[in-house]
């Protein structure tokens, strides 16, 4: 079944009737709350509005270039609390660079635990040759942009716009996305308590799954043995049944059979912030490497971490190589294997 939502800022006005928005069959919104490090006038009033109104609510960012991190703040200030918002990085501006994303969601993670990070942009902009098609999916979910073609006389609701939409935009094959969570569709739509044109978008998987992305990731435990805490040297890092984990001041870091880190500095902490939704063995952390490790600089990190087996521990390199270096060679073997995927698709065809 097909969801629609929309979404807005201060150029659909402050004077958005929610209640017959929501009336006309829009279930989910999603409205700027702020773009580079200026925040939109509109966003408080059109977040109440949508709350009031039954609407599920989201906030999205508009990227600038520069000081993501900055620009992540300036966000949460504007949003308060994420839970239950649908949080989105809108990925676009001419001038974004990959770094500049990561800068934003190492930010957004480490601050608010792991809430969710929707990621909006499209092909046209993200395998552009000056982007470069870099990995996305480990970021979050894709909010994928193309247009159906209007002419004059088309009907602006909706329905008839959506039926233009070919099945095939759902899974646009950039950024290592197996498929788009929503697609939007238009921005010529027309909507009841909304003057003018409105962006319009398109859900079509379980509607929980969707409410579950305005809530705090969590991690499901996948394990056939019944949950218990991993002790890791004497001392040293503890793993418990709600996948929290703890470091102990000067203990190198090695957990096998479920998930692999590697060495930190003594102050240095990790958190569980993700796992993909699809089943991929690869998980996400986030490591705030703490000061000496591994270029001097306290900052959160984002991890790429693989499950293994027991008896073929996958080790990821300690002592002076980077962990960026890590993250990119693993994100090189996710698209590898997304390859060799899509060319078995191909054969079956």
């Amino acid at each position: 079944m097909t969801t629609f939502g929309i979404d807005v800022s201060i150029w659909q006005g402050t004077g958005i009737n929610w209640a017959q928005v929501a009336q006309s069959g829009i279930k989910f919104a999603i409205a700027r709350a702020s773009i580079g490090r200026t925040i939109d006038g509109s966003f408080k009033a059109n977040l109440k509005g949508m709350k009031e109104a039954g609407i599920l609510s989201g906030a999205y960012h508009y990227l600038y270039h520069g000081n993501g991190a900055g620009q992540a703040r300036t966000y949460l200030s504007q949003i308060g609390s994420p839970e239950g918002i649908l949080c989105v990085l809108d990925v676009e501006y001419k001038e974004v660079v990959y770094d500049d994303v990561k800068a934003f969601a190492e930010e957004f993670k480490a601050a608010t635990g792991g809430h969710d990070l929707i990621i909006y942009t499209g092909g046209w902009f993200w395998r552009s040759t000056r982007f470069g098609n870099p990995p996305g999916a480990l970021l979050g979910p894709l909010w994928h942009s193309r247009y159906v073609f209007v002419t004059g006389d088309t009907p602006r609701n909706k329905e008839a716009l959506y039926s233009k939409v070919q099945p095939a935009w759902w899974t646009p094959g950039y950024g290592g996305w197996p498929q788009a969570t929503l697609l939007q569709f238009t921005s010529m739509g027309s909507v009841p308590g909304i003057p003018g044109r409105v962006d319009i978008n398109a859900y079509r998987g379980e509607w929980g799954d969707l409410v579950n992305l305005a809530h705090k990731a969590t991690i499901p435990d996948t394990s056939t043995e019944a949950p218990m805490p991993y002790a890791i040297a004497a001392g040293g890092l503890t793993l418990d049944s709600d996948y929290r984990i703890d470091l102990k001041a000067g203990t190198p870091l090695y957990l096998n059979e479920r998930d692999v880190l590697t060495k930190l500095s003594a102050n240095a902490s990790v958190k569980y912030f993700g796992q993909p939704r699809d089943g991929s063995p690869f998980y996400v952390v986030l490591v705030n490497t703490g000061a000496g490790y591994p270029d001097n600089t306290a900052r959160p990190t984002l991890v790429l971490v693989k499950r293994v087996d027991a008896a073929a521990p996958y080790r990821l390199p300690t002592g002076t190589e980077s962990l960026e270096k890590t993250i990119l060679e693993l994100e090189e073997e996710i698209d590898g294997l997304e390859s060799k995927i899509e060319q078995a698709k191909a054969a079956l065809a």
